[in-house]
């Protein structure tokens, strides 16, 4: 198991980022008391604004280290498990931080990118600062959509990461200059979504949601 260094984007967006001021930290602390599913979209325009160098595809590993996790990657047996988040302070001695990422080397590392903001989503929302917390992500992104109830913590991390990493704005702008390249034809979907999944560096599972979720088709 080792710290992930190696994935393409962050080294190609890694910014001079920094969340010390006290106005970020701030920011951070409101974000905790928002976590209903409507909220997600204005969350993470939020999250990113802390981040105003920051390219495409989104450099989530970046952002997570930004605060305070570091990101470890394994050869996770179950293959339907695509991370988990620990944070617990005994974990110091081993890492040198209470707050680490796991996820699956098995996966994609367009996935893994998802899982990351997934579990940020936890660590955000659900997670209660001031004691240990633990979760696991059991992926199965043909269950994720617009549809699933939107109590499920699990949809509302999923819809986070979305809009984390899929920001609607520049996701209409994107998809809609490729429709005028490549038509609304079948074939020229497929082209669209990816394409669409290279720029944002996500599954090209999330991108066809995405779609629904900005009703786009």
């Amino acid at each position: 198991m080792g710290e992930i260094i190696t994935i393409t984007d962050f080294f190609l967006y890694k910014r001079n980022m920094r969340m010390t001021t006290e106005k970020n930290q701030n920011i951070i602390l409101d974000l905790h008391q928002k976590g209903s599913y409507d909220e997600m979209p204005a969350n993470a325009d939020k999250l990113l604004a802390l981040f105003p160098e920051s390219n495409y595809p989104v450099p989530v590993i970046g952002i997570a280290k930004e605060l305070g996790f570091k990101v470890f990657e394994d050869d996770i047996e179950d293959e339907a498990l695509s991370g988990m988040i620990a944070i617990d302070h005994s974990l110091n001695e081993l890492f040198e931080t209470d707050k680490i990422i796991i996820v699956n080397k098995k996966d994609s590392s367009e996935h893994k990118r998802f899982t990351i903001a997934h579990e940020l989503a936890h660590y955000l929302f659900d997670a209660d600062h001031n004691q240990d917390y633990y979760n696991t992500y059991q992926t199965n992104e043909s269950s994720w959509s617009t549809d699933i109830n939107h109590t499920n913590r699990e949809a509302v991390a999923n819809y986070f990461a979305a809009n984390l990493l899929m920001p609607a704005l520049d996701f209409r702008k994107k998809y809609n200059k490729l429709l005028q390249e490549y038509g609304n034809t079948k074939t020229g979907k497929l082209q669209i979504t990816s394409q669409l999944s290279s720029f944002f560096g996500v599954p090209q599972t999330a991108v066809q949601i995405r779609y629904k979720e900005l009703q786009l088709e």
